[in-house]
């Protein structure tokens, strides 16, 4: 968090998961998020997310500003190893399978 306070959570749902949808996976507080956190001023509000914890899934990150003209953030989303082998293959711009 550059600048201001914020709160960050992400929820995910699947094929499998048979608890959230589409739209009870959306996170809006700490009771329907996997992770909820409170950042404060200069300081760094980390979410590790395994790839590999959830089949198929999608991921939802919220990030709750209660000052938007007061507060400056940076979310960076760095890719890491997928582990389902090689089950699917990455899409690229360009590439045909």
């Amino acid at each position: 968090m550059v600048e201001g306070n914020a709160t960050i959570m992400y929820q995910k749902t699947g094929q499998r998961d048979y608890r959230n949808n589409i739209f009870t996976a959306l996170p809006i507080n700490a009771e329907n998020s996997v992770v909820y956190r409170d950042v404060q001023e200069d300081t760094v509000g980390e979410i590790p997310i395994r790839g590999d914890s959830c089949d198929n899934c999608w991921y939802f990150i919220n990030i709750d500003i209660q000052h938007p003209n007061e507060t400056v953030y940076q979310l960076l989303i760095t890719r890491e190893e997928d582990f389902a082998g090689n089950q699917y293959r990455e899409m690229r711009l360009g590439s045909t399978f």
